[in-house]
């Protein structure tokens, strides 16, 4: 028998969603060691995709592959109050390309923007892609910022991309600011006197069409792309054998023949594993506070020069793997 109607049944109806999904995949299992910092990147993250993104603009999807209780839990608190429209939650770490293919198949928009969630995002990011998603012919993936070492590899489609659209100009040389070049190899964990090999051995590809300009790579820390498009690359990069995971789903866009462009602009950046006061002074201040926020900063000179000889570096690397080891177990 029933009495009365279901309070949480609804009038169904078309469902209107946004023309962006918005995909982020989050990992932390733990906050110690590599990790100590990247719950306050997550958060630096988040608050800045909030901030400086048109709120009927995109709906946010969030994958959390096996994060720890206080990340689950804050993730939990900003979709109970709106922010994240659809939270998915594994108990476990099923690997980033699981996760992202999981993620993408449950996107509900036209158009999927892929971030890691160690991303600073700057007013304008995504009103940029998608102008070039919109205006140049053949796209298959934007990003929001050029890095000259993406230039290595996904270009093959650039002749007959050039050929099939001859509107399409194309210039060669080095136009990406060392600046940023030294602030993504420093986000990277890369040394800084990488700086000249690279700029060596790539050349920066610029393209303009219409009056816009881009770079003809893409970066898959942060990229746009049709749904549609990117489910096949996701699909026919798992069958490579050569590459990281990533590249092997890039080098299949390149391979149909669409392009990978990036902004002229860095409208995001990424932040590594930890947030230091640098990158706070520099971007941060088009955002509210985030609260307890914990910035790093490097040791002391002393305590840098102590650890560099390699006995005293095998200790403390045998310490933190006991103590880890020793914590964890203690957990189970």
């Amino acid at each position: 028998m029933r009495i009365g109607v279901g309070p949480t049944r609804v009038t169904r109806r078309d469902l209107q969603a946004a023309r962006v999904t918005v995909c982020m995949v989050v990992c932390i299992p733990d906050q110690l060691g590599y990790s100590a910092h990247r719950f306050d990147v997550l958060r630096l993250c988040l608050r800045s995709l909030l901030c400086h993104t048109p709120e009927d603009s995109y709906d946010l999807f969030v994958l959390d592959n096996g994060s720890c209780a206080e990340v689950v839990d804050y993730l939990r608190e900003l979709h109970d109050r709106g922010d994240i429209d659809c939270l998915m939650l594994l108990g476990r770490n099923i690997g980033k390309i699981n996760a992202c293919r999981m993620i993408f198949e449950a996107a509900t928009g036209d158009v999927i923007a892929y971030s890691d969630d160690d991303i600073f995002f700057s007013q304008g990011w995504l009103e940029a892609q998608l102008n070039l998603l919109d205006t140049f012919p053949r796209v298959g993936m934007v990003s929001a910022r050029p890095v000259r070492k993406q230039f290595g590899y996904g270009n093959r489609y650039l002749p007959a991309y050039l050929s099939d659209f001859p509107d399409v100009a194309v210039e060669y040389g080095h136009f990406i600011p060392d600046e940023w070049e030294v602030e993504f190899l420093r986000s990277t964990g890369r040394s800084v006197t990488g700086l000249a090999s690279i700029k060596e051995s790539r050349t920066d590809i610029r393209l303009e069409y219409r009056g816009l300009q881009a770079y003809s790579t893409a970066a898959h820390f942060q990229f746009l792309a049709p749904k549609s498009l990117i489910l096949v690359g996701w699909a026919r990069g798992a069958d490579r054998v050569t590459g990281s995971e990533e590249r092997r789903i890039e080098e299949s866009i390149d391979e149909m023949g669409y392009a990978r462009l990036s902004t002229m602009e860095r409208y995001v950046r990424h932040i590594g594993n930890v947030v230091t006061r640098d990158l706070l002074e520099e971007v941060g201040g088009s955002l509210p506070p985030v609260e307890d926020l914990v910035l790093w900063s490097p040791p002391s000179p002393l305590l840098a020069r102590l650890a560099r000889p390699r006995l005293v570096r095998a200790i403390l690397r045998r310490l933190n793997e006991w103590s880890y080891a020793l914590l964890h177990y203690q957990i189970r």
